[in-house]
Protein backbone atom coordinates (compact mmCIF):
# COMPACT_ATOMS: atom_id res chain seq x y z
CA UNK A 1 0.00 0.00 0.00
CA UNK A 2 1.12 3.46 -0.11
CA UNK A 3 1.20 4.04 3.65
CA UNK A 4 3.80 1.25 3.75
CA UNK A 5 5.82 2.31 1.44
CA UNK A 6 5.70 6.09 3.07
CA UNK A 7 6.43 4.42 6.05
CA UNK A 8 9.65 2.69 4.47
CA UNK A 9 11.48 5.36 2.68
CA UNK A 10 12.91 6.69 6.01
CA UNK A 11 14.07 3.68 6.76
CA UNK A 12 15.29 3.14 3.43
CA UNK A 13 17.36 7.01 3.59
CA UNK A 14 18.79 6.11 6.98
CA UNK A 15 20.25 2.85 5.48
CA UNK A 16 21.73 5.04 2.58
CA UNK A 17 22.91 7.02 5.09
CA UNK A 18 24.53 4.82 7.36
CA UNK A 19 26.02 2.98 3.59
CA UNK A 20 27.33 6.15 2.00
CA UNK A 21 29.67 6.98 5.46
CA UNK A 22 30.43 3.31 5.72
CA UNK A 23 31.79 3.33 2.06
CA UNK A 24 33.80 6.60 2.57
CA UNK A 25 35.29 5.16 5.88
CA UNK A 26 36.76 2.36 3.86
CA UNK A 27 37.48 4.21 1.01
CA UNK A 28 39.60 6.79 3.48
CA UNK A 29 41.33 3.61 5.55
CA UNK A 30 42.17 2.17 2.00
CA UNK A 31 44.06 5.27 1.07
CA UNK A 32 45.28 5.68 4.20
CA UNK A 33 43.47 8.86 5.23
CA UNK A 34 43.20 9.03 9.10
CA UNK A 35 41.30 12.24 8.90
CA UNK A 36 38.85 10.87 5.95
CA UNK A 37 38.51 7.71 8.06
CA UNK A 38 37.69 9.12 11.68
CA UNK A 39 35.40 11.86 10.43
CA UNK A 40 32.51 8.94 9.80
CA UNK A 41 32.78 8.26 13.91
CA UNK A 42 30.68 10.08 16.46
CA UNK A 43 32.07 13.79 16.97
CA UNK A 44 31.47 13.98 20.71
CA UNK A 45 33.15 13.75 24.13
CA UNK A 46 30.32 11.10 24.59
CA UNK A 47 31.69 8.59 22.34
CA UNK A 48 33.27 5.44 23.92
CA UNK A 49 35.57 3.20 21.52
CA UNK A 50 36.69 -0.40 22.28
CA UNK A 51 40.28 -2.13 20.39
CA UNK A 52 41.74 -4.73 21.91
CA UNK A 53 40.43 -4.58 25.25
CA UNK A 54 40.62 -0.82 25.50
CA UNK A 55 38.23 1.58 26.34
CA UNK A 56 38.66 5.50 24.74
CA UNK A 57 36.64 8.00 25.65
CA UNK A 58 35.85 11.36 23.85
CA UNK A 59 36.43 11.81 20.23
CA UNK A 60 39.81 13.23 19.85
CA UNK A 61 41.39 10.89 22.13
CA UNK A 62 40.16 8.03 20.17
CA UNK A 63 41.64 10.06 16.83
CA UNK A 64 44.81 10.71 19.18
CA UNK A 65 44.89 7.26 19.51
CA UNK A 66 44.69 5.99 15.93
CA UNK A 67 47.35 8.84 15.07
CA UNK A 68 49.78 6.96 17.68
CA UNK A 69 49.18 3.27 16.51
CA UNK A 70 51.50 2.02 13.86
CA UNK A 71 48.58 1.13 11.63
CA UNK A 72 48.73 4.25 10.21
CA UNK A 73 52.69 4.75 9.53
CA UNK A 74 53.38 4.49 6.12
CA UNK A 75 54.95 1.41 6.34
CA UNK A 76 51.58 -0.19 7.53
CA UNK A 77 49.56 1.53 5.05
CA UNK A 78 51.54 -0.44 2.30
CA UNK A 79 51.12 -3.84 4.28
CA UNK A 80 47.48 -3.02 5.52
CA UNK A 81 44.62 -4.96 3.91
CA UNK A 82 42.38 -3.01 1.72
CA UNK A 83 38.43 -3.03 3.35
CA UNK A 84 36.38 -4.11 1.01
CA UNK A 85 32.11 -3.11 1.09
CA UNK A 86 29.47 -5.27 1.75
CA UNK A 87 28.91 -5.56 -2.00
CA UNK A 88 32.90 -6.90 -1.75
CA UNK A 89 33.86 -4.45 -4.27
Amino acid sequence: SALSTAADKPAEDVERGVRAVLDAQIQAWNRGDLNGYIAGYWNSPDLVFFSNGEETRGWQPTLDRYSASRCWTSSARERRRPWRGADGA
